[in-house]
């Protein structure tokens, strides 16, 4: 269909609108880091720190602060960091602070404001372990292949959120909401995420190994080649859930709702379905050289040598 060329000149001209103020607040911004850098060199560590820590909370000379004062402070917090040791550690504390005190649960929006967004992402590449940002709400935040260690984020809202490839091993994430949220390829290790809501989320590839998963809610979500060895799934949710080929070995799926689930070509020797609803589940090519005394089968797909009744339980126990 050919646009009229009144439509397409206002359409152009829209977008050179908004494209000149974006580089117009691009420049504005820019500006005033560079006066808020400037503003804190050429004095002792101590006073820089200071003179930028009160940026985050207003201008220089005691007005109003505005978005572009406070980013101007959060980079020079940080780059004060860099250059000491010492001030490491209690600066990304105090801009973790900072992150529960400005975007705490209840807070709405889509996506993190901008300043909340960059401390973030100072956060991830500071390489500090171990940051509390419980109960915050950092929906649609933008961490890819960035780290967090350790990180607390338990009861935090972080639906939509695009953490592919983060670095989380032994995140604790208990209750937290990760609705539709991407953490393909994520590893998440060790991590605590018992009683978190990850349905419809990506985990494509991501390293589960060890993770406590117990009461998970994960319906929907994609596991496709997941490592989910080790990890606690009692009481987990995984109905129509895609787990083609990801590794389950040894992994104990005791009452696990896998209703409708997909788990073409998976891992699971050892694990054990005993109890388990795997009605109109999907185990084409799978390994199923497991214990499922009890397990419920209506409907499922089993693999082309897999036997229809489950193997005596004398033999599974040995």
């Amino acid at each position: 269909m050919t646009i009229p060329s009144e439509l397409q000149f206002v359409v152009d001209a829209t977008l050179l609108v908004g494209l000149f103020a974006m580089l117009v607040m691009n420049w504005r911004i820019q500006g005033d880091v560079r006066r808020v850098l400037d503003a804190v060199s050429g004095s002792s560590i101590a006073e820089r720190w200071a003179a930028a820590v009160a940026f985050l909370g207003r201008s220089g000379d005691g007005t109003t602060s505005t978005v572009e004062i406070r980013l101007g402070g959060i980079y020079a917090v940080e780059q004060i960091a860099r250059e000491s040791q010492a001030y490491r550690a209690p600066t990304m504390e105090l801009l973790a602070t900072y992150v529960r005190q400005h975007a705490p649960l209840g807070r709405t929006g889509i996506e993190p404001d901008v300043e909340i967004q960059s401390i973030l992402t100072v956060l991830a590449r500071s390489g500090v372990e171990g940051l509390d940002l419980r109960r915050t709400a950092l929906s649609g935040a933008d961490l890819e292949n960035a780290s967090l260690i350790g990180v607390d984020l338990s009861e935090a809202r972080i639906g939509g959120a695009r953490f592919a490839g983060m670095k989380l091993s032994r995140a604790r994430m208990r209750d937290a909401i990760l609705t539709d949220a991407d953490l393909s390829g994520a590893d998440l290790s060790g991590a605590s995420l018992a009683g978190a809501r990850l349905s419809g989320a990506d985990l494509t590839g991501a390293d589960l190994r060890g993770a406590d998963l117990k009461g998970v809610d994960l319906r929907r979500a994609r596991l496709r080649g997941a490592d989910l060895r080790e990890t606690s799934l009692s009481g987990a949710t995984l109905n129509e859930a895609v787990l083609d080929g990801a590794d389950l070995s040894g992994v104990s799926l005791n009452d696990v709702d896998l209703e409708a689930a997909s788990l073409k070509g998976a891992t699971m020797a050892r694990a054990d379905l005993q109890r388990a609803n795997l009605n109109r589940a999907d185990f084409s090519a799978a390994d199923l050289r497991c214990s499922w005394h009890g397990a419920r089968l209506v409907g499922a797909i089993l693999p082309d040598d897999m036997p229809r009744r489950p193997p005596e339980r004398a033999s599974n126990e040995r």
